[in-house]
């Protein structure tokens, strides 16, 4: 996997939580050694929480959707705007 400053980083694609979560132990393990700028991993933790938040309010969904007897849709493909017609 990519190393929070190797330059094939911005390539990378993360499909799970499994792998966001091992870029963010990458990036706490340049913090450590001192590989990784402190304002570069703080934007990074920023936007991972914003991942989360997102993963939660739609896990949220999901869950009152299953109660309500409602369509359930797989995680990623929650609308998010008007649906086209």
């Amino acid at each position: 996997m990519a190393t929070p400053n190797n330059p094939t980083l911005a390539r990378m694609k993360m499909k799970t939580t499994g792998d966001l979560r091992e870029f963010l132990m990458e990036v706490m393990t340049g913090l450590r050694n001192g590989s990784m700028e402190e304002d570069r991993a703080r934007v990074i933790t920023k936007v991972a929480q914003q991942v989360t938040e997102s993963l939660y309010s739609e896990l949220k969904n999901k869950k009152l959707a299953m109660e309500a007897g409602e369509q359930v849709f797989a995680l990623g493909a929650l609308h998010v705007g008007a649906e086209e017609k």
